[in-house]
């Protein structure tokens, strides 16, 4: 991670690694590389990225089990869209 100096290169970063481990069905392994992405995004303030890796969030909550997490952050993320006028 530390090869990147910039904020928003470490959050996009850590959204592809998540993104590929989530594709590759480890839930448990893209978990942590997301979160940390998302909270780049948000330090950096682009929303709309916080709510695209919150749907990715919602995959591996669902891919791991807990549906409770999956729609929490299912409706976060459609939230920070709508506020968007993202469709």
């Amino acid at each position: 991670m530390s090869d990147f100096e910039s904020a928003a290169l470490q959050a996009l970063a850590a959204c592809v690694r998540g993104a590929v481990r989530l594709a590759e069905g480890k839930p448990e392994v893209a978990h942590p590389d997301l979160r940390r992405a998302r909270q780049g995004w948000q330090e950096v303030g682009a929303p709309y990225e916080v709510a695209d890796v919150g749907v990715l969030l919602a995959k591996a909550f669902r891919a791991m089990g807990d549906d409770e997490a999956a729609v929490f952050e299912l409706k976060a993320a459609r939230t920070i869209f709508e506020r968007l006028g993202a469709r």
